[in-house]
C-alpha cells in the first residue's frame, strides 16, 4: 500500500512513513498558503498544483513504483479528468465524496450519508456502470472503532464524562470554547476529556483550562480515541468523520457544523436521531450551553441518541469497501445451448424461487421451451456473468423500443457474496455499451425482498410504486 501526498503546511507524511507505509511524495510546490481548513467550494485550492499537472505527476509516481491494483480518491478537488488521466496506471479507481457537487469517473464510489434517494445525488455525475455504495454502513473507520465497540459498557444516560474534539486543527478554538461554556453549569465531578492537535492553534488555551481544572484532561495527538469515546457518556464535535466513530461507539453526540463540508453529516446524524446540531459561529456557547442543559436533565434521551447511533454506523464499512475493491471482475458473456440445463437447476434452486415473482418450479419441459425462444429472440438479451471462478449469475433484458426489463439472479453458490448488486452495475454498462437506444432500466422486485431491494438502490435505481427504474442516458451525460 501506498499515498500519494505532497509536502503542503500542515501535512501528516511524516506519519505515514513512520507507520511503515509507503510513501509517493509529489514535488513541492513553489509558492504555498496553509489551506488546512478550505470551505467545501475551495477543492481546488486544498489540491495545491492545478489537476493536470497534480494527475501526471501523480500518473509519473504511480508508473514508477510499478502501477496499482486499485487507487483510492478522497480529495474535494479531483474530478473525472484527473481519475481518467490515472485509468491506465491502476486498476479499479475507488472514490470517496460526501459533497456530489462534480463528476466522477471511476468504478465504486463510496458517500456515508445517510439521505433519503441517495442514489439521485450521482445520477448524473457517474457512469451507469458505476457501483455506488452509499449510507453510513460504508463509513470509512479504523479498525480499532470495531474493537472497541465490541466492549462498550452499558450507559445509564447520566453525564459523568464528556468527550470534547473539533479536530487537530480546530482554527476557530471550539473544543476550549465548549470547555468554557459547560463548566459552570455541570457538576464538579464531571470529567471532560478533550482531544486537540499539536499543531493546533489555540491548544494553549486548552493546556490553560485544564492547568487550572483537574476535570478538564487534555490529550494531544490521541492516539486511542476510540477508548476515550468508549468510555465517555457524551461526545461534543464536528460534523467530520469523526462524528460517524462517535456514532459507531454508541456515544450520544452533540454537532457543530464547523466548516461546509460538514453540514451533509451533521443533518444526517440529526436525521438519524442520533445527534442533536448545535449552531457553530458567534451562537455556539449559548446554544451548546442549552442543548447540554436539557440532556443533563433527560437520561433516556441520552441513552436512545446513543442506540440509535450504534445501529447506524456498524464499524464495517472499511471491511465492505475493502472487499469490494478485492472482487475479481465480471464478465458477460451470451448464453447458449450448453447453458440450458445449468440455467434451469439455478433457477429451480429454493434460494431463488423464493426472490422470484413465480415461486413455483419450472417443469424442464416449460424450461426447455421458453429457453430456445429467448436465446433465438431479437428483443430478449440472456447473459451469463462470470467472473474468475465460472458461472456467478443470469441477467435477462427484455427489450421495448426505449426500455428494457431486467431479471437477475445468482447461482446458488454465489449468494451472500455481495456480486448480485456488482452484477446489476456491470449489466447496465453492458446494455448502455451493446443497446445504446435503450433509455430506461425497469426491474419489478418481489415484496418483502429487502436484499434485493437494497443491490437495485446500490447500483442506481430508483423506486416508483413497486418499480425500479434506471435512466441510462442520465447516467451516462
Amino acid at each position: 500500500m501506498a499515498f500519494v501526498c505532497r509536502p503542503r503546511p500542515g501535512n501528516v507524511s511524516a506519519e505515514v512513513a513512520e507507520r511503515g507505509y509507503t510513501l509517493l511524495e509529489l514535488p513541492a510546490l513553489a509558492h504555498d498558503q496553509d489551506v488546512s481548513e478550505p470551505s467545501a467550494s475551495e477543492g481546488l485550492g486544498w489540491l495545491g498544483a492545478d489537476p493536470e499537472t497534480d494527475a501526471a505527476q501523480t500518473k509519473m509516481l504511480v508508473d514508477e513504483w510499478g502501477g496499482a491494483s486499485a487507487l483510492v480518491v478522497d480529495h474535494y478537488g479531483i474530478d473525472w479528468r484527473w481519475e481518467r488521466a490515472l485509468r491506465s496506471s491502476v486498476g479499479k479507481v475507488l472514490v470517496i465524496d460526501d459533497l456530489a457537487d462534480r463528476r466522477h469517473e471511476c468504478d465504486i464510489l463510496t458517500d456515508s450519508l445517510a439521505v433519503d434517494n441517495a442514489s439521485d445525488r450521482y445520477a448524473h455525475l457517474v457512469d451507469s456502470g458505476t457501483r455506488l455504495l452509499l449510507g453510513p454502513r460504508f463509513a470509512v473507520l479504523r479498525k480499532e472503532f470495531l474493537r472497541q465497540r465490541a466492549s462498550v459498557p452499558a450507559r445509564d444516560g447520566h453525564i459523568k464524562k464528556i468527550l470534547v474534539t473539533f479536530g487537530g486543527v480546530d482554527e476557530q478554538g471550539y473544543a476550549a470554547r465548549a470547555v468554557r461554556a459547560l463548566r459552570p453549569i455541570l457538576d464538579d465531578d464531571v470529567v471532560i476529556d478533550v482531544v486537540v492537535g499539536a499543531g493546533g492553534r489555540h491548544v494553549v488555551d486548552v493546556q490553560k483550562i485544564c492547568a487550572a481544572d483537574p476535570n478538564v484532561r487534555v490529550h494531544i495527538d490521541c492516539v486511542n480515541i476510540a477508548e476515550l469515546m468508549r468510555s465517555a457518556d457524551l461526545g461534543i464535535g464536528g460534523g467530520g468523520g469523526t462524528a460517524w466513530e462517535r456514532a459507531c461507539m454508541g456515544l450520544p453526540s452533540i454537532v457543530a457544523a464547523i466548516a461546509p463540508n460538514q453540514n451533509g453529516v451533521a443533518r444526517a446524524l440529526s436525521d438519524a436521531l442520533c445527534g442533536l446540531l448545535v449552531s457553530a459561529g458567534d451562537d455556539f456557547d449559548a446554544t451548546l450551553v442549552s442543548v447540554v442543559g436539557v440532556l443533563l436533565n433527560q437520561p433516556a434521551l441520552v441513552k436512545a441518541l446513543g442506540a440509535n447511533g450504534a445501529q447506524l454506523v456498524d464499524g464495517r464499512g472499511t471491511e465492505r469497501l475493502v472487499r469490494e475493491l478485492l472482487m475479481a471482475a465480471i464478465r458477460f458473456r451470451a448464453a447458449s445451448m450448453q447453458d440450458m440445463q445449468a440455467v434451469w437447476e439455478w433457477r429451480n434452486h429454493l434460494s431463488v424461487r423464493k426472490a422470484s415473482m413465480n415461486t413455483e418450479k419450472i417443469p424442464w419441459s416449460a424450461h426447455q421451451t421458453w429457453y430456445r425462444t429467448a436465446i433465438e429472440s431479437p428483443s430478449v438479451r440472456l447473459l451469463i456473468a462470470e467472473n474468475d471462478a465460472g458461472p456467478i449469475g443470469v441477467v435477462r433484458f427484455d427489450l421495448r423500443a426505449e426500455v428494457a426489463e431486467i431479471s437477475i439472479y445468482l447461482e446458488p453458490g454465489s449468494q451472500g457474496n455481495g456480486w448480485g448488486p456488482r452484477i446489476l452495475s456491470q449489466a447496465q454498462a453492458w446494455l448502455a455499451q451493446n443497446e445504446p437506444k435503450v433509455e430506461r432500466i425497469n426491474a419489478t422486485v418481489r415484496a418483502h425482498n429487502p436484499a434485493s431491494s437494497r443491490a437495485f438502490e446500490s447500483a442506481g435505481y430508483r423506486i416508483r410504486a413497486h418499480l425500479y427504474e434506471r435512466e441510462l442516458r442520465d447516467a451516462a451525460s
